[in-house]
C-alpha cells in the first residue's frame, strides 16, 4: 500500500484529495474485498505458520489454563510471552527487561498508544514519504500533523530531516528502519548512527515501526540497538499470523507508564488466550526455523516478481533480500 506525504508548506496538515486510505484500509480487509490484494502487506493462508498454531491450541487445551487465561490478565500482557520477546530481542543484542514491554493488539494498536503516551493534539509528527497509509490516518483521528520525510534507498533522507525539523521544532518521529513499507528498504548502517545522534542532540523521540524485524538476518542493523530511548513496535502478524493481534511495545519507564494508562483507559488487557498460543510457538523453537524458511519463501517470491516485472519492460526501485513489500 503506497502513499505519499504531499509537498505542502511544512506548517500545513497532511491532506490528500486523490487518495482515500480510510477506504483503502476498509475495503482490503472486506470478505467481498478482491482475492488478490496487490500491496498488502501479509502472509498468504500457505505462509501462515498453521501447523504450529494447531499445537499451542492442542497443549491449551489439554493444560488446565483456560480458565486463567479467561481472565483479564496483567496490564502488560502475559508475562511469559514478554519474556520470550526479550530472549528474542538479545539475539539481536537488544537488551530489555519484562517491564519495558508492553503487549497490544497487533502493532497497530501499538502505534496508537505511542503516539498518544508522546503527543498532545496539534503536534508535528515526523514520518516516512512514502509510508504506511493506516498511519495518515491514525495521525489524523488523532488530531496530529504529519509532516514527511523523504524516504530514500538509504533511509529517511537527513538533511531534510535537519531542515525539516528546525522549520518545524517537531519532537517526534515514526520511521520503519527495517523492510520500510512500501519500498522494501533498509535504513542502512551510517543512516541509523545519524539519526540517532539527532534524536539524541536535539531531543527527538523515535518511534520505531519495525514489525518486518524477524523476517531479517540477527544481522540487521536499526535504530533501537544504539539508542534505549527508543520506542520500539514489533509484531507477530507478519511472521505468524495477523488473526493473532499479538504486538508489543518496548519504552522507557515513564513511557511506558504512560501507555499502560492509555491502553487501560481504551481497551483494558489484551486477549491472553492469544499471547499464549505465540508463547508456546516460541517455547517450542521451532520459531526461529519457521523465520529462516519463511525468509527463503519471501526470497523466491519476490525474485520471480522482479525478473517478471522487469521482463515486462518496468522499473523495480528496489528489491529487497527479504520481507514481504516490493515497490
Amino acid at each position: 500500500m503506497l502513499l505519499h506525504v504531499n509537498n505542502v508548506p511544512v506548517t500545513s496538515t497532511y491532506t490528500q484529495s486523490s487518495f482515500n486510505p480510510e477506504w483503502l484500509l476498509q475495503h482490503a480487509y472486506e470478505d467481498t474485498s478482491p482475492h488478490i490484494k496487490a500491496g498488502g502487506g501479509w502472509l498468504s493462508e500457505q505462509q501462515i505458520f498453521t501447523s504450529s498454531i494447531q499445537k499451542s491450541l492442542k497443549c491449551i487445551t489439554q493444560s488446565n489454563f483456560i480458565p486463567s487465561l479467561m481472565e483479564y490478565g496483567d496490564p502488560a500482557g502475559l508475562r511469559l510471552l514478554r519474556t520470550d520477546i526479550r530472549h528474542l530481542l538479545e539475539r539481536r543484542n537488544v537488551h530489555t527487561i519484562e517491564s519495558a514491554i508492553t503487549l497490544t493488539h497487533g502493532a497497530s494498536q501499538a502505534l496508537e498508544l505511542s503516539l498518544r503516551a508522546c503527543t498532545r493534539p496539534g503536534d508535528i509528527v515526523l514520518v516516512d514519504d512514502p509510508g504506511y497509509c493506516n498511519l495518515y490516518l491514525l495521525l489524523k483521528n488523532l488530531n496530529l500533523r504529519a509532516v514527511g520525510i523523504p524516504y530514500t534507498k538509504e533511509g529517511p533522507d537527513i538533511d531534510v530531516l535537519l531542515k525539516i525539523q528546525y522549520q518545524t521544532k517537531a519532537r517526534i518521529m515514526v520511521t520503519t528502519s527495517v523492510l520500510h513499507n512500501p519500498t522494501g528498504s533498509c535504513t542502512s548502517a551510517d543512516n541509523i548512527r545519524k539519526i540517532n545522534d539527532i534524536s539524541k542532540k536535539i531531543g527527538i523521540t523515535l518511534i520505531e515501526d519495525n514489525i518486518f524485524l524477524d523476517l531479517t538476518p540477527t544481522s540487521q542493523p536499526f535504530l533501537s540497538q544504539e539508542n534505549n530511548n527508543v520506542i520500539h513496535i514489533g509484531s507477530f502478524s507478519k511472521t505468524i499470523g495477523p488473526g493473532l493481534r499479538v504486538g508489543y511495545i518496548i519504552a522507557p519507564p515513564e513511557i511506558t507508564r504512560k501507555i499502560l494508562s492509555h491502553k487501560m483507559s481504551i481497551s483494558l488487557t489484551t486477549p491472553q488466550i492469544n499471547e499464549m498460543i505465540v508463547h508456546n510457538i516460541l517455547k517450542s523453537g521451532l520459531y526461529i526455523t519457521h523465520l529462516s524458511d519463511l525468509r527463503e519463501q519471501l526470497f523466491q517470491s519476490q525474485k520471480a516478481v522482479s525478473n517478471s516485472l522487469k521482463s515486462s519492460g518496468l522499473k523495480v526501485y528496489n528489491r529487497p533480500n527479504s520481507g514481504i513489500h516490493k515497490l
